[in-house]
């Protein structure tokens, strides 16, 4: 199971609308693929749950021919719609998840239906309409014949299952960038500084393509799916409600505080599932855990019975989620640790990392069982039954006294345990007071809309102490691990880790390649690399990034390799596999995030990068790398084939590029 990102700019045309010559457009040529129809059954709830998700679901083969499964969900914290200053604006297209299933018609596939549980709260599903789009396909090619993107003219006739049913017809204009941003052609990589148009071309084409349709009737679609289309309406979010005001009535303050558990909650849990990015496992538990928190701090104001259930499913579902998330953490204080190892300790290491990769794979498949489990959907239930009608046992009044207290009351709680510590705490003692930190945060962050700006500093000023007291919880978890029996030896022997780099990102679907269950005996070599972010100033002095084409894999990525023996140390690796793959000679520069996935081969990998200058050297197309591209920071991110090496941008964006034009 996968989960690539589709990026598209939509917009809404007539029946009659003429597509323009798109080679107009300097720079472009334009290829017609042969017409063919499309015929799609999308499913849902009664209600439409997926919907008012942003969700869809449908089965959509070519006219005779075979057909797949296709999930499409927005990623957490995507907005329903995008209206950018600049409709030609790269912010103008939508961003979606896209899992696909192959399986024949009329039975959803049982990982699909997994997938969407949580959205739509385990209710069946059944077809709630039926698309037949006759598509007729352009392909849109840089000046060397590289594909940007396919433009898709859809006509699409619709019938709906809903009561009343709905027939009608409606036009579209589909752009689906493909591996690149705009304007990011293909570059020769010539080493003088001074061979690519500056920042500005990176969404030139796009800009131009837009103008061009919107100049013959087109207008932007907001990113609406043709399944509401042809519903006619776009179902409001299930969880949505406008923030509380300073005299809200407690029964709104519990609403709003459930509110938003649950949506932190079901949109990370779908990330768990796909397990492509282990920071929806994280956030998966701090949703458990404020739940949790915030429950128990409206307890003197909700009816315990229905409360403490709730509270109690949440532990067991937090447990759960910590066996993974704990797993996650160790990892990194172990690949943070191995580049201080000496060669000879490094093979105990790539044994630890083995055993650690082990367990939290099978902690992972426990987690996913019990998402699917009846149990959970118990969970599901008894939150929105808290969400649509808190079971209080006080006058519905408002809530900001009520707020002063619980507030109050926690910073007692936490003061008291402070001033009650030894002068030498135990770890134990440490974690307690770290609990009691983070229960006073989240209970001040849940009042906030009601106190204003003190709860907001308050909160502000716990998350402090408990990023510090966190440290120490990690570091402790770290040299107990593992317990008694094989690798303890190595463990004692290396103790005192400590953490150096943001969350690793997990190979999207890789999961499925790895031997699962108890039979399990040995795990995978642990695979170390190094690469680099190389970067450079174009000639009009805007920051420009390499990005290299494998061929092999046919995605866009950093360029990076795997330690060789020969190698003295990653940072050698690192200069090497640049050199070879890109034919540059660099200059290192600082350290930047690492990343932690599972390879094609249900390997354990970590790849640490460093920020690179090129010195010499020339491009020349290989059998590892058959083109590169220099873009600007943004445009690179979006280029790149993995989110984690996005990430990697990220510390690169932040760390190099203010100094780099602070001069």
């Amino acid at each position: 199971m996968t989960a690539p990102i589709e990026r598209e700019l939509k917009l809404n045309v007539s029946r009659d609308f003429h597509l323009p010559d798109v080679t107009t457009v300097p720079g472009l040529s334009m290829v017609t693929k042969p017409e063919k129809t499309l015929v799609a059954s999308y499913y849902d709830t009664s209600g439409l749950d997926l919907a008012r998700w942003g969700a869809t679901l449908r089965y959509r083969a070519a006219a005779g021919g075979s057909g797949e499964w296709t999930v499409k969900l927005e990623p957490p914290g995507s907005p329903r719609s995008k209206e950018p200053e600049d409709p030609a604006d790269e912010a103008a297209t939508t961003d979606r998840y896209e899992i696909e299933f192959e399986a024949g018609p009329g039975r959803v596939p049982r990982r699909a239906l997994g997938l969407t549980s949580g959205l739509r709260r385990g209710r069946p599903l059944a077809v709630v309409a039926e698309l037949t789009t006759v598509r007729r396909a352009h392909l849109i090619l840089d000046p060397d014949g590289h594909q940007l993107a396919e433009m898709d003219d859809d006509t699409v006739e619709f019938v709906t299952m809903t009561d009343p049913a709905r027939r009608g017809a409606f036009r579209e204009i589909e752009v689906e960038l493909l591996t690149a941003p705009p304007g990011a052609g293909a570059s020769t990589g010539v080493d003088d500084g001074h061979d690519r148009a500056d920042g500005a071309a990176e969404s030139g084409w796009t800009r131009a393509l837009y103008s061009l349709l919107s100049a013959s009737g087109a207008r932007r679609n907001d990113g609406t799916p043709k399944l509401m289309r042809a519903l006619g309406v776009v179902p409001p979010p299930l969880l949505g409600s406008p923030p509380i005001s300073d005299s809200a009535p407690l029964s709104d303050l519990v609403s709003a505080t459930v509110e938003t558990g649950l949506h932190r909650l079901l949109r990370h849990e779908v990330g768990v599932r796909l397990g492509g990015d282990i920071e929806d496992v994280h956030q998966c538990r701090v949703a458990t855990r404020r739940l949790r928190a915030d429950l128990r701090s409206l307890e003197a104001v909700l009816d315990p019975e229905p409360v403490k259930a709730v509270v109690e499913r949440l532990q067991v579902l937090g447990a759960a989620l910590g066996e993974v998330r704990d797993a996650d953490v160790l990892e990194l204080r172990l690949r943070a640790l191995g580049s201080r190892l000496d060669p000879a300790d490094r093979d105990d290491l790539e044994d630890l990392m083995g055993l650690l990769h082990r367990e939290r794979m099978a902690a992972h498949q426990r987690l996913i069982r019990r998402l699917g489990s009846a149990e959970h959907g118990q969970v599901m239930d008894s939150l929105f039954a808290l969400w649509e009608n808190p079971p209080l046992r006080v006058p519905d009044k408002e809530a900001a006294d009520t707020a002063r207290n619980l507030v109050s009351d926690r910073w007692a709680t936490l003061a008291e345990a402070v001033a009650g510590l030894p002068d030498q705490p135990a770890d134990e003692a440490l974690h307690s007071i770290r609990r009691k930190a983070k229960r006073c945060r989240y209970a001040a962050d849940m009042v906030t809309p009601l106190l204003g700006k003190r709860a907001s500093r308050l909160s502000r000023a716990v998350a402090e102490v408990q990023d510090i007291l966190g440290e120490v919880q990690d570091a402790s978890v770290a040299t107990g691990w593992p317990g008694p029996g094989p690798g303890s030896r190595t463990a004692d022997r290396h103790g005192g880790l400590s953490s150096r780099s943001g969350p690793p990102r997990l190979e999207p679907g890789m999961e499925e390649d790895i031997p699962q269950g108890e039979g399990v005996v040995a795990g995978p070599k642990f695979v170390r690399a190094a690469g680099g972010v190389v970067w450079r100033r174009s000639a009009d002095g805007a920051i420009e990034i390499l990005l290299v084409h494998r061929p092999r894999y046919d995605d866009w990525s950093l360029p990076k390799g795997k330690v060789d023996a020969s190698d003295g140390t990653e940072e050698d690796t690192a200069l090497r596999e640049v050199a070879e793959e890109t034919g540059l000679r660099c200059r290192l520069g600082v350290e930047l995030s690492s990343t932690s996935y599972v390879d094609r081969r249900g390997r354990p990998k970590a790849v640490r990068y460093w920020a690179m200058k090129p010195i010499g050297g020339a491009f020349e197309a290989n059998d590892e790398v058959d083109a590169v591209r220099w873009v600007g920071p943004a445009a690179a991110q979006a280029c790149l084939s993995y989110p984690r090496e996005a990430h990697v941008l990220d510390s690169f964006i932040t760390s190099v590029v203010p100094l780099v034009q602070a001069g």
